[in-house]
């Protein structure tokens, strides 16, 4: 019997990285309207697309430096290891910051799946 991989859904794939232990990135008013702080940790959206979910990451800084780049791509290769070890295809996008690509993996029929 052949499953059909399901499609990942922000709430999901959510859930995935809190169990995996890693935190998400939360939001906080500032005294100027309009402006938010940020935290560092996981963002999840929705893609352009049913059944595509975007991943990134923000590091709670103002500002972008080696260190922060650095620290960002770290904490990508570690979800991307995670949502992968769950089962869902993982791609790089090119957006205005580095994120994840996640949808659901290639019908794997005849492969012991």
């Amino acid at each position: 019997m052949t499953t059909t991989p399901k499609p990942p859904t922000p709430q999901a794939i959510s859930a995935l990285l809190r169990k995996a232990g890693f935190s998400r990135s939360t939001s906080s008013t500032t005294g100027i309207k309009g402006w938010h702080n940020y935290s560092s940790g996981y963002v999840v959206k929705h893609g352009d697309e049913a059944g595509v979910v975007w991943v990134s990451y923000r590091d709670g800084s103002f500002r972008a430096t080696d260190e922060t780049r650095a620290r960002g791509t770290a904490a990508l290769g570690d979800f991307e290891a995670a949502i992968v070890a769950a089962g869902f295809a993982v791609s790089h996008g090119t957006r205005m910051w580095d994120d994840l690509i996640v949808t659901a993996p290639a019908d794997t029929e005849g492969e012991g799946r």
